[in-house]
């Protein structure tokens, strides 16, 4: 009877385990979507503020320690305010800069390793050029691999279309850049109307929305 109890139970676990393995990575999913939709909210304050134009990708002030710059997360910060500032995921509740998915931490270095990262396209572009706001990507979950760590997958400030899941991407600096499709084959996505969502890898390279206004 022992055996046979210990058998049925192997066989429960080999079938229950994947399904709370996906119930878990769901939830992971609707945190990192929160995430995404109070920075999404955090820019649009930021260019009702500063004439309608998004902001740079990186900025140079007096107080960084990370080679004189800050990234835009830390000109998003002060409409969240998670604390997050210079070098360190310091105070407050930063931990909105990070996807709960991510296997490897983020250094952050004023804002340069968030986990989430803003479309190149539109740094620095005034909003009125995005003439579809709902179908135009704002954010996306991008990564990084440093060519001395190839195998790391750090957050990274900047999501392109040019170099996003692109296999023929050729090392350099920098050993792969891509997006994260880590919750169960899904990555989330914020869009320049502020609404966010999430979908799989083909929808999002099938022309569906929009990359570069």
């Amino acid at each position: 009877m022992g055996f046979f109890s210990s058998y049925l139970i192997a066989i429960l676990a080999a079938i229950l385990f994947p399904v709370f393995a996906r119930a878990r990575e769901k939830a992971r999913q609707a945190s990192c979507l929160s995430n995404m939709k109070e920075i999404a909210l955090a820019v649009l304050m930021y260019i009702s503020d500063y004439d309608s134009i998004y902001p740079r990708a990186s900025v140079v002030v007096g107080w960084s320690s990370c080679s004189g710059n800050a990234w835009w997360p830390v000109l998003i910060d002060p409409y969240i305010k998670s604390g997050a500032t210079n070098t360190t995921w310091s105070g407050g509740s930063t931990s909105i800069w990070k996807c709960p998915s991510m296997a490897t931490a983020s250094s952050w270095y004023c804002g340069a390793y968030a986990d989430y990262g803003m479309n190149s396209s539109i740094f620095g572009i005034v909003e009125a050029r995005i003439s579809q706001p709902a179908q135009t990507i704002m954010l996306g979950e991008s990564w990084i691999s440093h060519a001395t760590d190839p195998g790391s997958h750090e957050g990274w400030y900047s999501w392109s279309s040019a170099y996003a899941d692109d296999p023929t991407y050729t090392p350099g600096y920098y050993a792969g850049l891509g997006t994260r499709y880590a919750h169960n084959g899904m990555a989330n996505w914020a869009f320049c109307d502020g609404h966010v969502k999430a979908e799989n890898e083909t929808n999002m390279l099938g022309g569906r929305y929009i990359k570069a206004p």
